[in-house]
């Protein structure tokens, strides 16, 4: 089928000094490389991580944003390692706001993005809904192999059905795919969040729900697993979450995984758990640097896992057996973004992700 891509400019959301985004109304469209497709964006989802990379190293005059929803409108004529079609409808993920291609990003009417890391999706899932799935999907495969809970081809590599493994704040959008994913694995995930959170958590499938709030929490966590909790996945990424973990875990010890680089004082107090940190963005297979701290050396294996994963991912929401974090539909498109980065920077969300509809569908 022939190219549908329209035109050589397009609206897009770039960002500026001062930790604020802006609309650019005639930006170019990215040029497609090979091995890429182009999407038209339907739908986008905002993330806060699209806010702490704002904050942190704006890169100016960069097109912002990671999760997106589309229609394949083009592709490259060669190295296209998946059985895609112009008109496919996909949901998809891109390093948004890149000091290595600062033309692309989710926040925009047309990106390109790697044909392999796009999911295909079904009749039964819209665009709104699909533009959640890429970030969190991702940021869980990477997570659940680091915590050797899953190999390089993403299987379950324990044997132990039924094992017990914390997804701390659950209430994530992370989180809740963490706690689905882990069922479809096998094993037992329990969960922490804020109260008016764990009806929300039950329901997609956490055993038991904790308040992270509670001081007792870690201890309440560590009795009620009977003292063998020997994995966690942190989707928080801050002081108290990486204190309570660590308490949570066993005498014997066990693996600790955040979304968020952790002090290491917190963690030299153990030393029988290891801990780690991932960051999607290595999948694209580039250095990521926001500041000192926040920063990752960019492994090849990461982007060969996360085309594995994918595939299953796509099996998975063909089949119905995992569904999207709950979505909030907002307003004004790219708009509604600058609007709501504060929801986002001074943590107003809880228990479902903001989505932005680019266009009629």
């Amino acid at each position: 089928m022939t190219s549908l891509r329209p035109k050589n400019t397009q609206k897009t959301l770039v960002a500026r000094k001062g930790g604020r985004w802006e609309i650019e109304e005639r930006a170019l469209i990215p040029a497609l490389r090979e091995g890429e497709v182009m999407i038209r964006v339907m739908a986008i989802a905002l993330n806060p991580s699209d806010v702490k990379q704002l904050d942190l190293t704006p890169i100016e005059g960069a097109v912002c944003g990671c999760d997106l929803s589309g229609i394949v409108t083009d592709m490259s004529k060669t190295n296209i390692s998946k059985s895609l079609r112009i008109g496919d409808h996909v949901s998809s993920f891109v390093f948004g706001c890149n000091p290595n291609r600062p033309d692309n990003g989710a926040f925009s009417e047309y990106v390109v993005v790697r044909s392999e890391f796009c999911i295909r999706l079904p009749k039964s899932i819209d665009f709104a809904e699909g533009s959640s799935f890429g970030v969190g999907l991702v940021t869980c495969g990477l997570a659940l192999r680091s915590l050797k809970l899953i190999n390089d081809s993403g299987e379950a590599t324990k044997n132990n059905f039924g094992e017990m493994v914390l997804v701390y704040g659950g209430s994530t959008a992370t989180g809740t795919l963490a706690i689905q994913l882990l069922h479809q694995l096998g094993y037992n995930p329990v969960a922490t969040s804020s109260p008016h959170n764990f009806s929300l958590l039950r329901e997609y499938g956490a055993t038991a729900v904790f308040d992270y709030n509670n001081t007792a929490c870690g201890v309440e966590i560590r009795n009620y697993t009977k003292n063998h909790l020997n994995r966690v996945l942190d989707c928080i990424g801050n002081n108290q979450s990486t204190t309570i973990s660590y308490e949570a875990i066993g005498t014997l010890g066990g693996r600790y995984t955040s979304v968020a680089p952790f002090p290491g004082r917190l963690v030299l107090r153990r030393k029988q758990v290891h801990p780690d940190w991932i960051l999607g963005y290595t999948v694209f297979g580039d250095d990521v640097r926001f500041d000192d701290t926040y920063k990752k050396t960019a492994d090849p294996k990461d982007g060969i896992f996360t085309s594995i994963w994918i595939l299953k991912m796509e099996k998975l929401l063909a089949s119905g057996c995992i569904k999207s974090h709950p979505i909030q539909l907002r307003e004004d498109g790219l708009r509604g973004i600058v609007r709501d980065a504060d929801l986002l920077r001074h943590q107003k969300v809880s228990g479902h992700k903001l989505v932005y509809v680019m266009q009629d569908y």
